[in-house]
């Protein structure tokens, strides 16, 4: 079976590079552009994935690892996580800082990325609950101030509707923030968590159930069940390991700057290049 290896750069590709390339897959590239390598292998196992994994990191290239070559217009969505992919920050870690609680929950965030955490769902619980008291007006301050577009994203989605695809932002972080970006970006429908407020102050606690990996993946899935869209013909778009479940469900999982729970699963690993990296990829840029 064909693997087709797509190393790639936001610079050109220098001769060095190129021949360690060639020698590290042992076989010249099928094609070439000054910022994209391109091989096609008939055998590419862990070991060789490892591989390429572990030299592209070293020479601060992206790049893909793939079972097909399909070009953008082959897929109908293209399923987005917010926190630290489409904005460059974890917004409960933001809102935590202005709670008085941010070290404590910082650290808790960062577990539950790496997949490391013991519950997810408890994780997010007691998390939330560190935001009670914070006032609703610190919200939409919050949003005014803080709230910035990864480089990248406003390119890839416009590329992807462009070409026809539906877009949704699946969150594990909260629907006011989800509803602001999804604005900003022309997105189709937004899933985030719900802050419960009281008296104009957070409560502490959310409004439905926690978002979690599996719980992404059936919200892609219902999603996809509605418009009649076949899950390989979806693209998923993550950094940490609540974005496994999805990232599997897809045909086509990416990584942003992927927490090492995310990298065993996803294809196409994005550790240098903006979120537009994604279209060199898929020979839309």
């Amino acid at each position: 079976m064909t693997t087709w290896v797509r190393i790639f750069s936001i610079e050109t590709i220098d001769a060095d590079t190129l021949a360690r390339a060639n020698a590290l897959l042992g076989a010249r590239p099928h094609c070439r552009r000054p910022n994209l390598l391109e091989y096609r292998l008939e055998h590419c196992g862990d070991r060789e994935r490892g591989s390429i994994d572990l030299f592209c990191r070293a020479y601060g290239l992206d790049h893909a690892v793939l079972s097909h070559a399909f070009g953008l217009d082959h897929y109908r969505l293209m399923a987005l996580d917010m926190d630290s992919t489409l904005i460059p920050m974890e917004c409960i870690d933001e809102l935590a800082s202005l709670a008085g609680a941010g070290a404590a929950v910082r650290s808790l965030t960062d577990d539950a990325v790496r997949g490391v955490t013991g519950d997810y769902k408890d994780s997010m619980r007691t998390r939330v609950r560190m935001l009670r008291g914070l006032e609703q007006h610190a919200l939409d301050r919050f949003l005014r101030e803080q709230i910035t577009l990864t480089p990248g994203a406003a390119a890839l989605v416009s590329a992807a509707r462009k070409a026809g695809l539906k877009t949704l932002i699946v969150s594990g972080g909260f629907q006011f923030v989800a509803d602001y970006v999804g604005h900003l970006l022309g997105i189709d429908e937004v899933v985030a968590h719900t802050l419960g407020i009281a008296d104009g102050k957070l409560t502490g606690h959310l409004e439905g159930e926690v978002i979690d990996a599996d719980e992404k993946s059936r919200i892609v899935g219902r999603f996809c069940e509605r418009l009649g869209i076949a899950p390989n013909q979806t693209i998923a778009v993550g950094d940490g390991a609540n974005d496994i479940g999805m990232i599997r469900f897809a045909g086509l999982g990416v990584g942003f700057r992927p927490k090492p729970a995310l990298r065993e699963v996803c294809s196409v690993k994005l550790d240098v290049s903006g979120l537009d990296g994604l279209l060199v990829v898929l020979d839309a840029a």
